[in-house]
Formats: C-alpha cells, sequence, structure tokens
C-alpha cells in the first residue's frame, strides 16, 4: 500500500509583516498493491485548533464523507463491502483552506528601516 500526500501553499506577505493571503491546497492518493489491505481505513491525525470551518474536505465520490468540524476523521469506502481498487491510484481526498491568519504561515518577514 501506499499513500502520497500533495501540498501547495501560496502566501502573499505584507512588507509591514502578516499575510495578505494565505492559500492550501492538498491531495491524499492511495494505492493498493496486496489484495489482502483492500479494504483499508485510514485515520487523520486531529487537525490544529482554530482551523474550524475554513479547511474544506472533499472525498472521492466511493468514499464515505466526514464534516470538516466533527471529531474523528476516516478515510474509508462507503460501502464496507466493497474494496479499494489494486494496482490503481486513487484519489481520496482533497482539501483547501483559504484565510490570512499569519499563524498558520511557515515563515515571516520583517521590514529592516
Amino acid at each position: 500500500m501506499h499513500v502520497s500526500v500533495k501540498e501547495t501553499l501560496s502566501v502573499s506577505l505584507l512588507r509591514e509583516g502578516g499575510a495578505k493571503s494565505l492559500e492550501l491546497r492538498g491531495e491524499m492518493n492511495l494505492q493498493v498493491s496486496d489484495p489482502q489491505f483492500a479494504h483499508i481505513r485510514l485515520a487523520l491525525s486531529p487537525l490544529a485548533p482554530g482551523f474550524g470551518t475554513d479547511l474544506q474536505f472533499k472525498q472521492h465520490p466511493n468514499v464515505a464523507k466526514f464534516a470538516p468540524g466533527a471529531g474523528e476523521k476516516i478515510v474509508a469506502l462507503k460501502d464496507s463491502a466493497r474494496a479499494f481498487p489494486v494496482g490503481q491510484a486513487l484519489g481520496v481526498l482533497k482539501w483547501r483552506y483559504d484565510g490570512t491568519d499569519e499563524s498558520y504561515v511557515p515563515l515571516s518577514s520583517t521590514r529592516r528601516v
């Protein structure tokens, strides 16, 4: 089994400090290579406090939905009798965040005079 995660972060910083805009996009792909793992369930780690409903998720049509503010987030098929395809990568989850909260920016800028 292979899980790949790709995230893109675009930030526009203000000259005086702070963030003008912040855009995060991500996707998770799952590829099952062994049929014995085709009924897998992936538990996501808890979200950072403060994201709330600003962080939006979009699951593959065959993946069970979970609410952004809800507790545990599990990536699994809606129909537990079905299995993930074997030998084929499947985009199971996408997420996005748009905002200006600079506490999520991995770097900061300051203006020197």
